[in-house]
């Protein structure tokens, strides 16, 4: 497809969308962020669903990210299942994720409890 673009100072060129952000209409003034979830190394966007998926294990509630580093890790005691996830959800009585960055918790054994 081909870039978008948007209006520049004075009207003299139009320059494409910026990392981290994406022009979903022709003869745009300003480009949108990427969508909580997601995020863009590259310019020139023409849908959100171009800006790639944060991975599971980690989530972003913002917009406009430009990196997968902008995508926080999940805290250990906190997961996200799947990728695009805009927050970490905690792990269930029984459950723990020990490490950062995961994307699921593991069951506690039988000799042991997790009563938070």
């Amino acid at each position: 497809p081909t870039p978008t673009r948007s209006a520049r100072t004075a009207r003299s060129s139009c320059s494409q969308c910026s990392p981290g952000t994406f022009g979903a209409e022709a003869n745009a003034t300003t480009c949108s962020g990427c969508p909580p979830g997601r995020y863009s190394d590259q310019e020139g966007l023409s849908e959100g669903t171009q800006c790639t998926a944060c991975p599971a294990g980690r989530s972003w509630n913002g917009t406009g990210a430009v990196n997968v580093e902008d995508c926080t890790a999940c805290e250990s005691g906190f997961f996200a299942a799947a990728p695009a996830s805009v927050q970490c959800a905690p792990c269930d009585r029984g459950t723990f994720a020990k490490e950062k960055g995961q994307d699921r918790c593991d069951q506690c054994t039988a000799d042991r409890e997790n009563t938070f």
